[in-house]
């Protein structure tokens, strides 16, 4: 099949040929993950908050009240009870 086109063939050292010595390099690298898992205070911190925060209350309100009806809304309630729009947690006054 290569019969049917001229070509010429060039030997190109390592360096020289980048794309192909990034390939043919192993690489040795370890990478280590670690998960911490900590303790934090911050959504009852929020939770606290949110009482005290009229504008904040009207939301989480309404947002309860959307997903009763199966409405769609940029606004959700997490695990922790607390108001998130569009996956960001929402801080109250």
């Amino acid at each position: 099949m290569l019969s049917e086109f001229y070509f010429e063939m060039k030997h190109l050292k390592g360096k020289e040929n980048r794309v192909a010595n990034a390939l043919s390099r192993k690489v040795h690298c370890i990478y280590k993950v670690q998960i911490n898992q900590t303790c934090s205070n911050i959504p009852e911190i929020i939770n606290e908050a949110s009482v005290k925060d009229p504008e904040y209350t009207v939301l989480l309100q309404q947002t309860k009240e959307a997903l009763l009806k199966w409405e769609k809304s940029d606004f959700k309630i997490n695990l922790d009870n607390l108001l998130t729009f569009k996956k960001r947690i929402y801080i109250p006054n």
